[in-house]
């Protein structure tokens, strides 16, 4: 199984990979599940680790959920700073002040959610300043969104070059990847856009 998830990264990045070239803004990938618990944090961590191997550039990591975000603990990971500080603040982060916000894993520099959880998301209106920002400082960003829960979410699907919608193929989780689906392209995500993974596929779950 593992095999075959390399693999199938692999595929995807050299199909995306060449259209980031010097000079040229990064790219950006949401990955979120159609529900919790499809594996979207998994699956957006072995994907940074394989880009910045795969391609050589720089990648960040982004862990956008900021009540159950779970990137700092997967990846053993601290820091007195969270994507929130950094979207509320978007227009004054600069570089300097980015090296003591971001932490490191594997040559992928990593944007944690907050230690503490927090029902409350940041405004959608500091999502363009931070999109600029790591388009300009980043060939690849990984956004690992906890899924369409809110305006916030659906602003960084909105967003994306590319939506990563994470599913398994029990027939609740398509339910509920139609939904999303359908909720995406409502909040403005392109159809052609949205790439549709099946995880822990089982063939007996129908």
């Amino acid at each position: 199984v593992q095999t075959d998830l390399i693999e199938a990264y692999e595929r995807l990045l050299r199909k995306t990979g060449p259209s980031t070239t010097t000079g040229r803004q990064g790219k950006i990938w949401t990955v979120m599940p159609a529900k919790p618990s499809y594996g979207a944090t998994t699956i957006s961590c072995n994907l940074a680790v394989r880009m910045r191997q795969f391609q050589g550039r720089s990648v960040l990591l982004a862990d956008m959920d900021p009540l159950l975000g779970s990137i700092s603990f997967s990846l053993k990971l601290k820091s007195a700073f969270s994507f929130i500080d950094v979207v509320n603040h978007g227009s004054q982060i600069d570089k300097d002040l980015w090296r003591k916000i971001i932490v490191s894993y594997a040559d992928v520099d990593v944007l944690l959610g907050p230690e503490i959880p927090r029902f409350e998301t940041p405004s959608s209106g500091g999502v363009p300043s931070f999109l600029q920002f790591v388009r300009r400082n980043y060939s690849s960003v990984i956004l690992d969104s906890p899924g369409p829960l809110s305006d916030w979410h659906l602003s960084l699907a909105r967003s994306a070059d590319e939506v990563l919608l994470v599913t398994t193929n029990e027939l609740a989780a398509v339910h509920a990847s139609q939904r999303a689906i359908q909720m995406l392209e409502n909040a403005g995500a392109e159809r052609n856009r949205i790439r549709l993974i099946v995880n822990r596929y089982e063939k007996d779950n129908g």
